[in-house]
């Protein structure tokens, strides 16, 4: 899976090592549009901190003033908590979608290409190097099931 702090600090390396393998266009889409999701979730993720951080003020200044408090004064904390609570939900409920999507998005994308992978669409653009081993020395050339039925296995 991508390290999502490592993808947008090194985006244009990302991008264009991925862009060495000839990806299709609609790869290339789902790259950008995963740095505009995470970008917008933690945008989404700041803005429900800041709620949480006004509920958790409102909250303690309520307890602070509870004995002094007029009656409006509750009356008009207690709405501003309320207010602020729907906020907070809403809030988390985008950054949920938001997270989903980028979930979906992730699964996607192919992972980045080692620097020493050549260029090229796929393993036929590959050049062989060495070969292990020799097809002559494979005597017997069955497989699993046949060897399993010759000797009753």
């Amino acid at each position: 899976m991508i390290d999502k702090k490592a993808f947008l600090e090194n985006f244009d390396n990302y991008f264009f090592s991925l862009k060495r393998k000839n990806l299709d266009e609609k790869t290339i889409h789902l790259i950008i549009e995963l740095k505009e999701l995470i970008l917008a979730r933690k945008e989404a993720q700041k803005k429900l901190e800041l709620i949480r951080f006004d509920m958790n003020k409102t909250s303690f200044s309520f307890k602070q003033k509870r004995d002094s408090l007029t009656n409006e004064e509750r009356v008009y904390l207690r709405e501003i908590g309320v207010s602020l609570k729907f906020k907070a939900e809403e809030a988390e409920e985008s950054l949920r979608i938001l997270k989903k999507k980028e979930e979906e998005v992730i699964l996607q994308i192919p992972n980045i290409p080692s620097e020493s992978a050549p260029d090229g669409k796929d393993e036929s653009d590959n050049k062989i190097i060495r070969v292990w081993g020799s097809d002559r020395l494979r005597l017997n050339k069955f497989d699993h099931v046949q060897i399993g039925t010759v000797t009753d296995t």
